[in-house]
């Protein structure tokens, strides 16, 4: 009981208790002060903002659990401290959702580096949130255990992870056909987008069902789809877009 006790302590030395709140919810105001390492700005913004809907309780709980994890990672630095905080966090925040309060439980065990934790927890849940589940496709990547990685992916839709972890497992197929997914049925961020590229590209494919031409189509698809960013933010995009046009044009496709 006294270890509890001290675990709740500290947990509420992490979190400002308000007696109001009285700034409407803006992302930017605590953002800037984040992404410029204020922490203090940062955690005066978030102790300042309303939170009158779930959506921006869940919110501003995440952007707590985040500044807490650069800013004063000793509060979750084991797995009973993480769910100390975790639980002060909810209260403070007014979490009520069942699904909400299992996401910053397990958010804040990820944060912390407890990946096993994670795994034991999100399993135990009877029926675990989709933002529920992809933390426990990241942990599942941090743990090197890639099948599970890999269905855990595929059931929320992470194409680019289910693309990192089929390379891990060193599945051929799998490594094209999700990369190819992840390149083409939304769209990546250019870092995200050479990544996939080389996965695919650092491939021999001759001893596997995945042809010549598919491989060409595959290609074309992505000169296509992401061509447009070159538009705006050619420096970054044009690097990437030139590997793959240099590759077509080897292979014997015309592009203008």
């Amino acid at each position: 009981m006294k270890k509890i006790i001290t675990l709740l302590v500290l947990a509420f030395a992490s979190i400002a208790l308000h007696a109001e709140r009285t700034v409407p919810y803006n992302h930017k105001t605590w953002s800037d002060a984040y992404k410029a390492k204020d922490y203090v700005a940062a955690k005066a913004s978030l102790d300042s903002f309303i939170l009158d809907t779930d959506g921006k309780k869940l919110a501003v709980a995440s952007h707590y659990v985040g500044l807490t994890s650069v800013s004063d990672q000793a509060v979750i630095n084991t797995p009973e401290k993480a769910t100390a905080y975790a639980t002060t966090l909810v209260a403070e925040c007014g979490i009520t959702d069942a699904n909400a309060i299992d996401y910053v439980k397990t958010y804040v065990l990820v944060r912390g580096g407890h990946y096993r934790a994670v795994c034991d927890y999100v399993k135990a849940l009877p029926a675990p949130s989709v933002g529920t589940k992809e933390l426990l496709m990241h942990s599942c990547l941090k743990l090197k255990k890639y099948d599970e990685a890999l269905a855990y992916a595929l059931e929320t839709n992470q194409m680019y992870y289910a693309a990192i972890a089929a390379k891990y497992q060193g599945d051929k197929v799998k490594i094209f056909e999700l990369s190819k997914r992840a390149a083409l049925e939304g769209y990546l961020t250019a870092a995200r987008l050479k990544n996939v590229l080389n996965y695919v590209g650092e491939q021999y494919f001759g001893d596997t069902t995945i042809t010549e031409e598919q491989q060409t189509e595959f290609l074309v698809a992505v000169n296509q789809k992401y061509s447009r960013f070159l538009v705006t933010d050619k420096a970054t995009w044009e690097p990437i877009l030139a590997g793959v046009r240099v590759t077509l044009k080897a292979r014997g496709v015309n592009i203008e």
